[in-house]
């Protein structure tokens, strides 16, 4: 009788782990653009369009900080987040307008699946480049959450603000971290807040 009761705990606690993670896993803004759909901020897929993926340690951000020279913004972002995808045309402008460098560096996991969601997303942004965290956390976190807070620490930012994705770290020209904020996809107010978190 015992072990029925440990068996069917057993199987109680299973549903609850894995109705859990299938409820975080629904409840994110999480979007995957597929090649037909459009919006007024995405242009369309370019089959000449080239783009890179270039994985990336902190070890070996670090050595690129080391090469900064003007002020630069660092947007962390996903294939998959609505949130990041619809801020990336107004984080080009903004960085345009302000002679900002800014680079993009994907929380995707690296794999292959993700490299090509990845590079459609990419392409219909026009962004040629795009950083990849090399290393992925493990398969229960989806997101690769873990791994992104682990890069922003060993990178020397806060990874207690790293609240969601389209995480944004603001260097200086000598590379040192000056801010850190979550970005913000309204464009009305897009400019002014940015501002805001700059000057900071």
């Amino acid at each position: 009788m015992r072990k029925v009761l440990l068996f069917l705990a057993g199987i109680v606690v299973g549903i609850f782990v894995l109705g859990g993670i299938a409820y975080l896993y629904l409840n994110t803004k999480m979007v995957t653009i597929t090649m037909d759909e459009s919006t007024d901020i995405l242009p369309i897929e370019s089959s000449d369009f080239e783009t890179e993926i270039k994985e990336v340690t902190a070890e070996d951000f670090l050595q690129i900080r080391k090469k900064i020279n003007k002020p630069t913004m660092i947007n962390f972002w996903a294939s998959w987040c609505k949130p990041c995808v619809e801020e990336i045309p107004y984080l080009k402008r903004y960085a345009q307008k302000n002679n900002m460098d800014l680079i993009f560096i994907s929380s995707d996991k690296n794999n292959e699946k993700q490299k090509d969601l990845m590079s459609k997303q990419m392409n219909r942004l026009r962004m040629p480049v795009s950083y990849i965290i090399k290393e992925s956390s493990s398969t229960v976190d989806v997101q690769n959450y873990m791994a992104l807070k682990k890069f922003v620490k060993n990178i020397g930012a806060d990874e207690t603000k790293v609240h969601g994705f389209g995480f944004c770290v603001m260097l200086d020209e000598n590379g040192e971290i000056v801010n850190e904020f979550l970005g913000f996809d309204i464009s009305t107010a897009f400019d002014n807040y940015f501002d805001d978190q700059i000057k900071k």
